[in-house]
């Protein structure tokens, strides 16, 4: 478990709004709860209301520790159609992985809280790894190469959290393809996505 308070304690999961449900059924039975159950106690669309209630958790900051604060800079969250979406990104000042292709504790530190909150429910996960653009005049880009790399690094990165490698739906690298900002040999472009996907998401 992460250094501070936990991200599950009684009290925070209240401030930010959790379902009743699963903190009862996560904390004190150790049932796993399944995203699409009890209308009821998450509104209209309970499967978006519990990947709202994960993403405010992934983004909750108050009580944890340094180390924590400092690597909620490197994440940005959504809600869709497929899934709760959580894209990691490297900044100037901290990578996700070192200049040998191994991985950096903030990297470690990310999957960790990660695999902590994805224990609530039972959907699978899609990884996804995108490397910025290198100089054009490279004979051999390693573009590709180094995203499918770095995917399989954080599938193995769950799995030694004992996350179950059967909700593991996908592991892919998008090389440079897919920009993320106006320039695409920015930092900012070595990133991963790690998608919660919604019931039934088969793509």
């Amino acid at each position: 478990m992460l250094s501070g308070d936990s991200l599950f304690s009684e009290e925070a999961l209240a401030h930010q709004g959790t379902p009743v449900k699963i903190l009862q059924l996560a904390e004190k039975t150790g049932e796993k709860v399944k995203s699409g159950d009890d209308e009821k106690q998450v509104g209209e669309n309970p499967e978006k209301e519990i990947f709202r209630t994960l993403e405010r958790m992934l983004n909750g900051r108050g009580g944890e520790s340094l180390v924590l604060e400092n690597a909620l800079k490197h994440i940005n969250t959504k809600v869709t159609d497929r899934g709760l979406i959580i894209e990691i990104f490297d900044t100037v000042d901290n990578s996700l992985f070192d200049s040998q292709g191994q991985f950096t504790p903030l990297l470690n530190t990310l999957i960790k809280m990660m695999s902590d909150v994805f224990e609530l429910v039972t959907n699978p996960i899609s990884i996804e790894g995108h490397i910025r653009s290198y100089p054009i005049v490279l004979k051999d880009k390693p573009v590709w190469r180094n995203s499918v790399e770095r995917a399989l690094i954080v599938q193995n990165l769950f799995t030694n959290y004992d996350f179950e490698r059967a909700r593991i739906h996908r592991v892919a690298g998008h090389a440079d393809r897919n920009l993320a900002t106006e320039s695409p040999t920015e930092i900012r472009y070595n990133r991963l996505e790690i998608t919660l996907l919604r019931t039934g998401y088969t793509q």
